[in-house]
């Protein structure tokens, strides 16, 4: 079969019938130099001199169609060749995108163990105290343990929304790399961001949210300080003693209102942390 095949693509090859064409035209011209010069009349002479035009016409159409049909199989060629290298490439590429998706998944896994044992002492001192977390002043009350939460869940998401988000990767690996960690984590931590998160849902305005903290911690100092003031100060009314608390204490109160507002821009970054991971998982 293969040898017949050949054997058929031999005879039908546009070169090789080129080829026999311009021999069968030499034997003929050959032939014809022998018949009309021996006989060397004026007619004969210059019929052949018209064949002989003729013929070289003929070869210099063949000539030009013979490059003519080799130029377009060269760039047949080339066209195979490119579109053999971008399929070479593009099995490279996912030979690629294999190997760094499985070291990424290995490192994810390894991460994931050394970031639970970072969570689980924090799930386990501030859970049960921060899991029924409904209202502002519930946040405004435990903001210094936010603060802490806050800055764990950073550090250790920030490394997956890194190693994750490259572009190497198609989106269904991201999809379920993300899921992976999301679900991987310690789920108390996850649940007490979602506590907070639903307590400051309405509040959009960081400015008026400071301002209510704000309100909250003078509140909190003047009740507070209200029997130490009592007791050196007995003739001043109510308004001008806790003028007075919030003078002597402004200090205190700043580095309070401060610090809550470093608690809310760490809160800001884990949610965009967070989100990047749940928005990419479900698109």
């Amino acid at each position: 079969m293969e040898n017949q095949e050949k054997e058929k693509k031999w005879y039908y090859d546009d070169s090789i019938i080129l080829l026999l064409a311009f021999l069968a035209v030499f034997i003929l011209y050959a032939i014809g130099v022998a018949l009309f010069i021996s006989k060397g009349d004026e007619k004969t002479l210059g019929a052949f001199e018209a064949i002989t035009g003729i013929s070289g016409l003929i070869l210099s159409f063949g000539t030009v169609y013979y490059v003519v049909k080799t130029y377009k199989a060269q760039q047949q060629q080339i066209i195979m060749q490119e579109k053999q290298i971008r399929i070479q490439q593009d099995e490279i590429l996912a030979n690629k995108k294999d190997v760094e998706f499985n070291r990424t998944l290995d490192i994810i896994y390894k991460q994931l163990e050394y970031t639970n044992i970072v969570f689980k002492p924090i799930a386990d001192e501030y859970y049960s105290s921060l899991k029924e977390v409904a209202t502002l002043e519930e946040i405004f009350d435990n903001a210094a343990q936010y603060n802490w939460i806050f800055l764990l869940m950073i550090e250790q998401f920030n490394f997956y929304d890194l190693i994750i988000n490259k572009d190497i990767f198609h989106k269904p690996d991201i999809q379920i790399l993300n899921k992976i960690v999301y679900s991987s984590v310690n789920q108390k931590i996850i649940h007490l961001y979602n506590k907070f998160t639903m307590a400051v849902v309405f509040e959009h305005d960081t400015d008026e949210l400071k301002k209510k903290y704000s309100e909250f911690i003078n509140k909190q100092y003047i009740t507070d300080k209200r029997a130490e003031v009592d007791d050196l100060i007995h003739d001043l009314d109510e308004e001008k003693k806790e003028a007075l608390i919030l003078e002597k204490y402004n200090i205190e109160i700043e580095e309070y209102n401060e610090y809550f507002g470093f608690m809310w821009d760490k809160f800001n970054i884990l949610s965009k942390l967070i989100n990047n991971l749940k928005n990419r998982q479900y698109k």
